[in-house]
């Protein structure tokens, strides 16, 4: 199998303000410009979810056929994602430059803080570090921060996508293992 992790950059992000920001730790948001971006379809919600979730690489158009439709996939999968990444792009905006194209498929390029559950894995692992280090107090404020980001089970709304049935119990658990570390650090 190729590796792809080559993104074209023919969509140029034009104002730093409207850089894309998405909350999967809860129900599923995005913002751009400190506003929030209204995406009416569940399918694109749930496209660009998966997106963000794998991290700035591309995915290829046949698994995100699997990871949205699973076993019902539309008759034309390749021309659905394709008129489904149009219209994710429309209600995007100018935060559309976020969404790249490549030779293997779509990427979210998004920064190290516009995920909220890559936030939460910084601040989890921050605290543990602190933890580590005897200083309870940081790690405890790093673990509190943490927990503060979820706002309800990952990815609520989705649920019934096939991606989110595979993967929304892993930040589920982490958040368990987060609250123990807190409780154990708070009891000490």
């Amino acid at each position: 199998m190729a590796r792809c992790d080559r993104v074209s950059k023919t969509w140029v992000m034009i104002d730093a303000a409207d850089h894309l920001q998405v909350r999967i730790l809860g129900p599923f948001e995005a913002q751009a410009g400190g506003r929030s971006i209204v995406i009416r379809g569940r399918t694109e919600r749930a496209l660009l979810a998966r997106l963000a979730l794998e991290g700035n690489r591309p995915v290829g158009t046949d698994r995100m056929v699997s990871d949205l439709w699973g076993y019902r996939a539309p008759r034309r999968p390749r021309q659905a994602i394709h008129a489904l990444v149009f219209r994710l792009r429309q209600a995007l905006g100018e935060a559309a430059a976020a969404l790249q194209t490549s030779d293997c498929g779509y990427a979210l390029q998004l920064g190290a803080d516009d995920l909220d559950l890559r936030r939460f894995e910084a601040l989890a692992a921050s605290g543990r570090v602190a933890r580590a280090a005897g200083d309870l107090d940081a790690g405890a404020r790093e673990l509190t921060a943490a927990l503060a980001l979820w706002r309800g089970d990952a990815l609520a709304g989705l649920d019934d996508c096939p991606f989110v049935r595979s993967r929304g119990a892993r930040p589920a658990r982490r958040s368990s293992r987060t609250s123990g570390s807190r409780m154990g650090e708070l009891i000490l």
